[in-house]
């Protein structure tokens, strides 16, 4: 099975990249029609499909804790598990392609996810356990991709546990993408008698996570029913308190030069060789993905919406054309995440972040430089003028959610860049 969808090129670091954008839509219809998973994965195909997934993380991975998190097991297809042949590459398998096919379906919902397959080459794999269970993590929802492979994977069993055991209630919902579900005395059988930790876990997972029901019911599958996609998607959303069905941060590109993109190549019969590439127009994409950096300029008490020295992108044109939602020429915040410099004559100067919350919320931390001298670090919330491009500073936390105590700075001459 090859897939291919159309999308705009995304501008990086001052160059065009062309990202995958695969939708859950596609990638289900694809997998349906083949009855199966896809044929094979190729190391080509495994790095095209980890791209797709590591575009999709907002701003720093360090500071990026998103409220839903996937579990998959790669399920490689190789006779060192019991394959009667090596059909995919080493580290590269359909759990991929399940993996992504959630995660692509989220994003257009406006949901940010991390997985296993957000993790950059370098990075120690557990940095999916600080995402799922740590001072700092937000997640609210773990997605449990459920293969036979699952239950041979000592690091999804470590991550259903760590959920299990988090200190925040995070709801656990398993989706069935293949069968059979082995039985209890076979699940995670390479733990041995004396491995107490391990045990532990195992017997933790199977009395707590053994007993959920899954989506669909067995022997059903998501390949089988892919239209039972959107009942995860419902059930997420309301959980985290969204309406079901809701699309957030939509941004109405329309895909008018399709750019092909193969997600794996074939190997049939032993032979290698590209699969035939079949174009697939995809659906609208509704991306969450900054747009490429703008140069905002501010003089005195100047209003209305920002305005950007640079040339904006065709996509960002049209978003500012368009609206991104609640009003025409609205501007995601999302849009405006990255790394930012400040200055305000003659106060001094700053660098610092700028982290979305949501559509209308920025978080800004840095340091400032009093007269350009006096480093002082500062953090501050700021919310959106309504109806505007402009988001103003809430001096207290504590009082920003009472609208009569939020309090706007006076404008200076300044100039804002960002710069990453």
């Amino acid at each position: 099975v090859a897939l291919c969808v159309a999308q705009p090129p995304r501008v990086e670091h001052g160059r065009a990249t062309q990202p995958l954008a695969l939708t859950n839509s596609t990638l289900a219809a694809s997998m349906a029609a083949a009855e199966g998973p896809p044929e094979a994965f190729t190391l080509k195909g495994g790095e095209r499909v980890r791209d797709s997934m590591q575009h999709l993380i907002k701003g720093q991975l360090d500071i990026y804790y998103p409220p839903v998190l996937v579990s998959y097991a790669t399920g490689t297809r190789d006779t060192k598990h019991g394959h009667d042949r090596d059909v995919d590459a080493p580290g590269c398998g359909p759990g991929m392609a399940y993996c992504m096919s959630v995660c692509h379906q989220m994003d257009a919902r406006g949901i940010d996810t991390f997985s296993g397959l957000h993790v950059p080459a370098g990075t120690n794999w557990e940095v999916f356990l600080l995402k799922l269970s740590s001072r700092f993590a937000q997640c609210k929802v773990l997605i449990v991709i459920v293969t036979p492979a699952l239950f041979k994977s000592l690091p999804c069993l470590k991550e259903i546990y760590t959920a299990l055991t988090s200190k925040t209630k995070i709801k656990i919902i398993p989706v069935l993408f293949e069968g059979p579900i082995p039985d209890a005395s076979e699940q995670w059988s390479m733990i041995k008698p004396g491995d107490s930790e391990t045990l532990l876990m195992l017997t933790k997972v199977q009395e707590s996570f053994g007993k959920l029901n899954t989506i669909p019911s067995p022997p059903g599958t998501i390949l089988g029913q892919p239209s039972l996609m959107n009942r995860v998607l419902d059930d997420v959303q309301l959980h985290l308190g969204m309406s079901a069905g809701q699309t957030q941060h939509a941004d109405p590109v329309a895909h008018s030069t399709p750019v092909a993109h193969s997600v794996m190549d074939g190997e049939k019969g032993g032979a290698q060789g590209r699969a035939k590439v079949q174009p697939v127009v995809a659906p609208p994409v509704h991306s969450t993905r900054p747009a490429a950096p703008a140069t905002v300029k501010a003089k005195g008490n100047a209003k209305g919406n920002a305005k950007g020295k640079a040339a904006a992108p065709s996509s960002m044109q049209m978003d500012r054309a368009n609206g991104e939602g609640d009003f025409p020429g609205k501007i995601s915040a999302y849009r405006m995440q990255g790394c930012w410099y400040c200055c305000c004559y003659p106060l001094g100067q700053a660098v610092y972040y700028k982290k979305a919350h949501d559509d209308n919320r920025l978080l800004h931390s840095g340091v400032v430089f009093i007269f350009f001298m006096i480093p002082l670090p500062f953090e501050e919330e700021r919310h959106r003028n309504v109806g505007t491009a402009r988001h103003r500073k809430i001096r207290s936390y504590t009082r920003s959610l009472n609208p009569t105590h939020r309090t706007t700075t006076p404008r200076r001459p300044g100039a804002n860049k960002r710069v990453c």
